[in-house]
């Protein structure tokens, strides 16, 4: 069955004769699903979701008014449909590159994670700007530039899209400052940074901080969601 399902039907014989041969059927989760008492249609009352439950299972009863009843399995076997777009994390980048530079190593690599399963949650890029200077691998999200760069701003702006043709809603902003080559970058104290703390800690509180050592005055920023 697929996500966007909506309906059903089981049906019983009954070999009672007059009243008694009336069927009634009830089942026994309602909560996701719901049957119709005369005709047996199955509908769903809570749409699944393949990325959490790809299976779902519960008993149908068919009675008669005779207070004789029998029980059926309903097995559900959930499809995938194509119901997630690929969402960039983070959605802005920013980097800084030497001038004059070309290197064989990626500038930085983009990324953007689709829920789906399979071919749905495969994810391609491409590059929307400055494809004369700058070329994506579409598989992978690595940046390389195309050719030495002068000194000054860029920005790329990149798309994806995942196996069943959904675009990602917002698209991913790579901001690139070309620098001198003797310029002296700002270099972090660590590498990585891990900061504890509590759900239910009130906006405004310090929670941690990161330092980065240049000659010159350092400015900071981040570049994840907020």
């Amino acid at each position: 069955m697929s996500e966007r399902a909506r309906d059903f039907q089981v049906s019983a014989n009954n070999s009672r004769c007059g009243g008694s041969k009336r069927l009634r059927y009830s089942i026994q989760d309602g909560a996701i699903l719901n049957i119709d008492s005369i005709s047996g249609t199955v509908c769903v009352e809570k749409s699944f979701d393949y990325e959490t439950q790809t299976t779902f299972q519960t008993n149908v009863i068919a009675s008669n008014s005779g207070g004789e009843s029998s029980t059926a399995l309903v097995s559900i076997r959930v499809t995938d449909v194509n119901d997630n777009a690929p969402v960039f994390y983070p959605q802005i980048y920013n980097i800084s590159a030497r001038e004059g530079e070309l290197s064989d190593s990626a500038l930085l690599v983009v990324s953007a994670v689709d829920a789906d399963r399979g071919v749905f949650g495969q994810v391609r890029y491409a590059l929307m700007s400055d494809s004369a200077t700058f070329y994506i691998n579409i598989s992978s999200g690595e940046l390389f530039a195309k050719r030495r760069l002068p000194r000054g701003k860029y920005h790329l702006i990149i798309s994806a899209v995942d196996g069943g043709g959904l675009h990602a809603e917002i698209a991913a902003h790579v901001h690139i400052l070309v620098i001198s080559s003797d310029a002296v970058a700002p270099v972090f104290t660590q590498l990585k940074y891990v900061i504890r703390t509590t759900e239910d800690i009130l906006p405004g509180i310090v929670i941690g901080s990161v330092a980065a050592v240049a000659p010159n005055p350092v400015r900071y920023s981040t570049t994840g969601r907020g």
